[in-house]
């Protein structure tokens, strides 16, 4: 992701992001939680939503829509899983 700025400056900088693909593993030495890969895109997007407020602009239209449906698609997951955990206890208990 390029941050620009002015018509003088071409850039300000680059942002790099990296992750490791260890869905929910918890690093023991400094407490940190690895992001799910079906996360990754929405974390993307959040920052650069944060760049675009930082400088002091409106997020365009379609990163801010792009940020609704992620997070709409996270939540519907998150339903679903919980919904079978909880068929999979029941069917335990029977």
């Amino acid at each position: 992701m390029r941050l620009y700025q002015g018509t003088d400056v071409a850039a300000i900088g680059d942002l790099l992001m990296t992750f490791n693909s260890y869905p929910q593993k918890t690093e023991e030495d400094d407490d940190t939680l690895d992001i799910r890969d079906m996360y990754v895109p929405l974390v993307i997007l959040k920052a650069k939503n944060f760049c675009v407020e930082h400088l002091g602009l409106t997020a365009p239209e379609s990163l801010t829509n792009a940020i609704d449906q992620k997070s709409r698609e996270i939540r519907e997951n998150i339903i679903k899983e919980k919904e079978i955990a909880n068929q999979k206890n029941q069917g335990k208990m029977s």
